[in-house]
């Protein structure tokens, strides 16, 4: 492969660990050495001018956490596709949207019993409609938006030496909606693995932290005013990336406080309108739904957190269309 001196002014094998990502998956997928070169132009074409000049401005760091942070909203958001044995593929935010819906809405039949839980039900239905209507969308148009600058800084990358593995998240017009992997670069082991479709539910949310945290060492937090940032492109991608954080923690934090899932499970225990066996059906869900949310979070000292009430909570974190209204503001709790 053609050696350039363009990735970031030049690249040493410990640039790449200026800010770390753990290694938390194992990969597995075609290898291709090398790659065709993606037309800079075409990648640019669709980006503004604040976001354009805050790529030309990129060295290793930012290229670094720009690709890692894309292939972490790519795979997080990622709904309806298959894997190339033909298992089906979620992302663990649409599969956490989904799993939450179903808590809820078994909660929502005892509302005229549930008493002041009955407002904690509301609440977790509001965070849950603005995860898809707001978040879902948001996150999934970062990945529409730079896609092609993502193969653009992956050949960039792979043209100064690093070879580079990475997911490929249903985009490949030659494999509509299939999940694999790809390697570019002369090296068989890669130096920068974002493989990240092989990952728990507990490792993409820590791992989601960890890219808050190295976007945080670089300077580019989330925003909390959509308004000019000194890294326009990087900053929608690690606010994407917090607000989809920012539902996990909420729900979980909000419904484990309120000890709904106990209130709800006796209150399907003691319906008498039930079946035995549709008891068991009900409570099976109830069991799976709060184990997934469970195997995130495990047991964390929530009294050390800041304790505010589900309402402020679900205020507080609002993400805006990124696309559409910049006028709006996040904050996150």
């Amino acid at each position: 492969m053609n050696r350039k001196n363009g990735f970031g002014g030049g690249w040493n094998p410990g640039m790449l660990r200026v800010l770390p990502i753990p290694r938390l998956g194992q990969a597995s997928g075609p290898v291709s050495s090398g790659a065709s070169e993606p037309d800079l132009n075409r990648a640019l074409a669709g980006l503004s001018p604040d976001e354009i000049s805050d790529y030309q401005a990129w060295g290793v760091p930012e290229k670094t956490l720009f690709f890692q942070g894309y292939q972490y909203l790519a795979v997080a958001s990622a709904k309806g596709l298959h894997r190339a044995d033909g298992a089906a593929f979620d992302g663990f935010f649409p599969e956490g949207l989904s799993t939450a819906l179903t808590i809820v809405q078994i909660a929502a039949k005892y509302i005229p019993s549930l008493g002041p839980l009955s407002g904690t039900v509301t609440d977790l239905t509001n965070l849950i409609s603005d995860g898809q209507q707001n978040t879902e969308p948001t996150a999934q148009g970062a990945v529409q938006k730079y896609r092609l600058l993502r193969d653009r800084v992956a050949w960039e990358m792979a043209n100064a030496g690093v070879t580079v593995q990475f997911d490929i998240v249903g985009d490949d017009p030659a494999n509509p909606g299939v999940l694999y992997q790809r390697t570019i670069g002369d090296n068989r082991v890669a130096d920068l693995d974002a493989v990240y479709s092989t990952l728990s539910p507990n490792e993409m949310y820590r791992l989601g932290k960890t890219l808050e945290e190295s976007y945080a060492t670089l300077g580019v937090p989330f925003q909390r005013s959509l308004g000019a940032a000194a890294f326009p492109l990087l900053a929608v991608i690690i606010t994407a990336v917090v607000a989809i954080l920012g539902f996990f923690y909420l729900f979980w934090n909000h419904q484990d406080r309120a000890k709904l899932n106990d209130a709800t499970i006796t209150m399907v225990q003691n319906d008498t309108t039930l079946s035995t066996v549709q008891k068991a059906d009900i409570l099976k869900k109830l069991q799976d739904s709060n184990s997934f949310f469970s195997a995130i979070f495990g047991e964390l000292p929530w009294t050390t957190l800041i304790v505010m009430s589900g309402i402020a909570l679900i205020a507080l974190f609002v993400l805006p269309p990124l696309f559409a209204k910049p006028e709006r503001s996040l904050v996150r709790a």
